[in-house]
């Protein structure tokens, strides 16, 4: 086998089971439409500028910093506040950062994204705003405003901040916004459960954002106390009837710097001791203790500097396994938690953009590509290339190597694949040869970098069972046709997208609306490494 041969086998397979199979963390360009926002703050994704009317500026120092604290809209004192804050999103326009740094501003958080991870749900103004706080020494916080309905798409928002947090050091937490009226019928613990536990496992402090009707009437399990509150109430005092670590006050401020209004915020010392205290040992690699501490429910952690292991990436702490769930301080039930360091290997068997804890990883299918010389890393270099698009020749190089190389002879070439330097020379001339590459029409090209769709690639491997593996690939299509996306499948690759789902080949992409096809999607390298691991191992073994 050449190495172009198994460079092409890497970019094919990859492709498409990230598009087809996978959550909607791996779709980063889907073509769904942008959700509109529709809560209590929004309407049809419109920001509203609502407030209770004694919560405006009744006073004229209102929300400013006094000789005895801050004061709020009447102008009394807000009680336990220690620090002012903003927070901004996309709605807030360019910002003159410098000029908020110079006013009474103390910090920010900053909108990332909203929904699941896709690169058009990040917030347009998100790194902006984040570089320029970094720049500045602003301390700074995120949220992500949430349209999670299932624990698997709290689990793509939770992979869309991590995608967007990466490279940051935050002061503040990363908040969960809970309030869009689409969420309304959602299990919210669990959905906060998925998202805020695989935070901390990444080393962040989180927290849940709501306006005060929704703490009071949704949000009421004991678990959230595990997590700081953000809560909203636009008025002069904030009433809530718990601990709470930040109060969003108004959505009127002024703040100069920032054109029109802000969300002003004020950081609140807990004002009611919790009932609850618990020690907290912290452990590397599970013996030699780090650090420890005591703390009462509702109180932040302050987590001790990160352990070093050679060879490793520090990526947080996780809990007792004994534990129900990470982080799980239920009272009365755990005197004592210990919390033990958590490391990824800084490079999966030599490859610098893999990590252990990925998917295609997690599920065994890069380590059977690999094993089975089925797939390698670019040129045998570092990099693997997991979110790299599948070109047409890539796939078919993959084929090729299945069936284990075979030459051929008398065959003319197609007219765009004549460099017998390609790494798909041999591998586009067999695959003519046999039936299962045929080109486009007439023409005589076979477009060996043009980009595979996922419908085609379920097409080339119906075309290899059938052709080359003697296998019975028909369909009644029934199952497929219960995936959302179904009627948008070319006539010519319906029985081969359905066989596919009947042999458990594709699945659907997980999103919050369930499973689809999306048939027109682009493959990825990673999504392909899985539908050919799954096609070699338990299709044509």
């Amino acid at each position: 086998m050449t190495q172009r041969s198994r460079v092409g086998i890497l970019l094919a397979l990859c492709a498409l089971f990230t598009m087809l199979c996978l959550p909607a963390a791996a779709f980063a360009d889907s073509t769904d439409a942008v959700p509109a926002e529709n809560s209590w703050r929004y309407r049809d994704g419109e920001l509203i500028q609502q407030d209770d009317g004694i919560s405006l500026q009744a006073v004229e120092n209102a929300w400013t910093e006094g000789p005895d604290g801050y004061i709020n809209s009447l102008g009394g004192i807000i009680p336990g506040a220690v620090r002012k804050g903003i927070d901004v999103s996309k709605w807030n326009g360019d910002i003159d950062w410098e000029t908020v740094k110079n006013s009474d501003v103390d910090f920010a958080i900053i909108r990332c994204g909203f929904a699941g991870n896709y690169t058009k749900y990040d917030d347009p103004y998100w790194e902006e705003n984040a570089d320029e706080c970094t720049r500045l020494g602003i301390p700074f916080g995120a949220y992500l405003y949430s349209y999670a309905t299932t624990v698997s798409g709290a689990r793509s928002e939770a992979e869309h901040a991590l995608r967007l947090l990466e490279g940051y050091d935050l002061d503040y937490p990363i908040y969960l916004d809970l309030e869009d009226s689409s969420t309304l019928d959602a299990d919210h613990t669990e959905i906060a459960k998925t998202f805020c536990s695989i935070l901390e496992s990444h080393g962040y402090e989180v927290g849940v954002y709501a306006n005060m009707n929704w703490w009071n009437t949704y949000l009421t399990d004991p678990v959230f106390d595990s997590w700081d509150r953000w809560v909203a109430r636009y008025n002069y005092e904030c009433a809530y009837d718990g601990p709470y670590s930040l109060w969003q006050c108004t959505s009127t401020g002024k703040v100069a710097g920032i054109g029109g209004n802000v969300d002003l915020n004020f950081e609140i010392e807990p004002t009611k001791a919790p009932a609850f205290q618990f020690t907290i040992t912290f452990k590397s690699n599970g013996g030699t203790a780090v650090a420890s501490q005591t703390v009462q429910r509702g109180a932040k952690i302050a987590k001790p500097a990160s352990p070093t292991r050679a060879d490793y990436r520090f990526v947080g702490w996780y809990s007792d396994p004994n534990l129900r769930n990470e982080f799980d301080f239920t009272p009365g039930i755990y005197d004592d938690i210990t919390l033990y360091a958590k490391w990824e290997r800084s490079a999966y068997r030599g490859f610098t953009d893999v990590k252990p804890s990925d998917w295609y990883v997690k599920d065994g299918s890069l380590d059977y590509v690999l094993d089975h010389d089925i797939m390698h890393g670019y040129d045998w270099s570092t990099k693997f290339g997991p979110n790299d698009s599948v070109s047409r020749a890539q796939v078919i190089t993959v084929l090729w190597n299945l069936a284990g190389n075979p030459t051929v002879s008398h065959v003319d070439n197609f007219s765009d694949c004549t460099d017998p330097d390609a790494y798909y020379y041999d591998a586009v001339r067999w695959a003519r040869s046999v039936g299962i590459g045929n080109g486009y029409g007439d023409e005589n090209r076979f477009g060996p970098n043009d980009a595979v769709k996922r419908q085609d690639l379920a097409q080339f491997l119906a075309n290899y069972a059938s052709i080359v593996a003697k296998l019975d690939v028909s369909s009644n299509m029934v199952a497929a046709s219960t995936i959302s996306g179904w009627s948008s499948v070319s006539s010519y690759a319906r029985e081969a997208v359905g066989w596919a789902v009947d042999k458990g080949i594709i699945s659907g992409v997980d999103t919050n609306q369930g499973p689809q096809l999306q048939p027109h999607a682009t493959a990825w390298r990673s999504s392909l490494a899985a539908m050919v691991a799954h096609f070699h191992r338990d299709v044509l073994k």
